[in-house]
């Protein structure tokens, strides 16, 4: 079977959707992702198709749609190697967690840049607001042996771990760095939703808390 993935979401929704033709589907011959290729070389997947491909046998492809998505229970299970990080990637991601040592990770992801106009800038917040929530946050979960990490779409100027000191700001390394986070401390993002899933697979998550 060939699928179809139009829509224009970033990287999180468009692994939502793949997510979900692995979780719904045995038999997957060819996927069309046009917005998810910036990424894909991240990833083991090996099925996508290019346009000239899809534009040829257009009618044998099932368009899977945004608002049509199953939730996996486990995000790592097998069925699912297609969308880990390749080894490389993730070997260099076992590295950086090991050098965290043996603390909590609490992922503060601030998200600016895009939702400064998004839904008027309803769930645009500074990072003086993430860090007051967050060490709020801190102190009622009673955590005395942590490490926060610091998850931006905007330079932040802060004497605190940033993610893109390790990752360079790749989408995907994120993700995945943040899903090895326990606590999370975000507004409304998939990206985020999509980090506390990996988390809760692999046993990690222990708590979250949305501005809103």
């Amino acid at each position: 079977m060939n699928f179809s993935i139009l829509y224009g979401g970033r990287m999180s929704n468009q692994l939502y959707l793949l997510y979900h033709i692995y979780n719904e589907y045995d038999n997957i011959d060819k996927i069309y992702a046009p917005h998810f290729m910036e990424y894909c070389n991240y990833f083991n997947i090996s099925n996508l198709c290019d346009e000239e491909y899809y534009n040829k046998n257009k009618d044998s492809f099932i368009e899977i749609k945004w608002d049509k998505f199953s939730k996996p229970d486990n995000y790592y299970d097998i069925k699912f190697n297609d969308l880990k990080l390749r080894k490389e990637y993730q070997d260099y991601l076992n590295r950086i967690i090991i050098s965290y040592g043996n603390v909590d990770l609490i992922s503060v992801h601030i998200r600016q840049a895009d939702y400064a106009n998004w839904h008027e800038g309803k769930y645009y917040y500074s990072y003086d607001k993430y860090m007051e929530e967050c060490y709020k946050k801190i102190k009622e979960w009673n955590l005395t042996n942590y490490k926060i990490i610091i998850f931006s779409d905007e330079y932040q100027k802060t004497d605190l771990t940033k993610s893109s000191d390790h990752t360079g700001s790749s989408p995907a390394l994120d993700l995945f760095l943040m899903g090895e986070c326990n606590y999370f401390i975000s507004t409304w993002s998939t990206f985020t939703l999509m980090a506390i899933n990996f988390s809760k697979s692999l046993g990690r998550y222990k708590n979250n808390f949305i501005i809103e």
